[in-house]
């Protein structure tokens, strides 16, 4: 059951950035409800890393391009390297020119 045709209207692409959505095995669920104050260690180490990683592509040095590579190549995954999508669905700004977007699903639809 594959679709026939999909339009896609977008002004310019977007960069997606891997959503950071972890799978918990129980016992970690089982600790934070034992133990609150550990889910708002992890939200809270969360934040900071995201925060961190957007102060990394914003400053527009090395470690930002290094950054880019690794968010195209992921990005490119996604859409298993398909030129056809590739050169419409990636962004030809820097990373950090506009919004990063948190996201795992949304390319894999194409």
């Amino acid at each position: 059951s594959k679709v026939k045709e999909l339009f896609v209207f977008q002004r310019t692409p977007n960069w997606f950035f891997p959503k950071l959505d972890p799978v918990y095995p129980d016992i970690v669920k089982h600790l934070f409800r034992r133990i609150p104050l550990l889910m708002t260690i992890q939200r809270v180490t969360l934040f900071l890393m995201v925060e961190g990683w957007a102060w990394v592509w914003l400053t527009k040095g090395r470690l930002s391009q290094w950054f880019q590579i690794l968010i195209e190549g992921n990005m490119r995954a996604q859409l298993d390297n398909q030129n056809s999508l590739t050169s419409k669905l990636i962004p030809k700004y820097n990373l950090g020119c506009k919004r990063v977007l948190l996201s795992d699903d949304f390319l894999p639809v194409f």
